[in-house]
């Protein structure tokens, strides 16, 4: 790859090549009902502190990990 190419890795691999173009996805505001939004907001939390009295640091830090891809992939069907 040329120095100018930037390059990582989340959940997908990311690449910028210098001048090039970049495609980002959005979600409007409103796209989904408050209403929805909340209530996943407040499941995910409820769940976040449910795993943290129950594993340790470490294991909470992968815990967390999934789950957070897991509401992820709520989100995304619901959009």
């Amino acid at each position: 790859m040329p120095d100018e190419i930037v390059f990582y890795r989340r959940n997908l691999p990311h690449i910028h090549p210098k001048d090039g173009i970049i495609f980002i996805t959005t979600r409007l505001d409103g796209s989904l009902p408050v209403h929805v939004v909340k209530k996943l907001q407040e499941e995910k939390e409820a769940e976040l502190k449910s795993l943290q009295k129950q594993y340790s640091q470490k294991e909470f830090k992968t815990k967390k990990y999934h789950l957070e891809k897991h509401y992820f992939g709520k989100y995304d069907n619901l959009l």
